[in-house]
């Protein structure tokens, strides 16, 4: 058996692949290559991963700035200027 397989396309559309041959998907190099490749994405880290990780040392650290924090500061702030403290 060959190692790769005909092409699909019908000849007048196949004149733009021009030499590509596709490779047989019963060929056991192929399937190897597939395991690789599943293999390795799943040691790839989500892209998200250092900032989930750096939100969660803030959040420990307690210098996560959250809505109410500000919220509180901007009280803070309004009653020293304004001379209620």
């Amino acid at each position: 058996m060959s190692d790769h397989a005909e092409c699909a396309l019908p000849k007048s559309e196949s004149g733009w692949m021009g030499g590509v041959q596709m490779k047989d998907a019963n060929n056991p190099s192929l399937k190897q290559e597939i395991e690789r490749f599943k293999r390795e994405l799943k040691g790839i880290s989500e892209p998200n991963c250092g900032r989930i990780q750096e939100l969660k040392e803030k959040i420990k650290k307690k210098t996560l700035i959250t809505k109410e924090v500000i919220e509180e500061a901007a009280e803070r702030l309004a009653e020293r200027f304004l001379g209620k403290n």
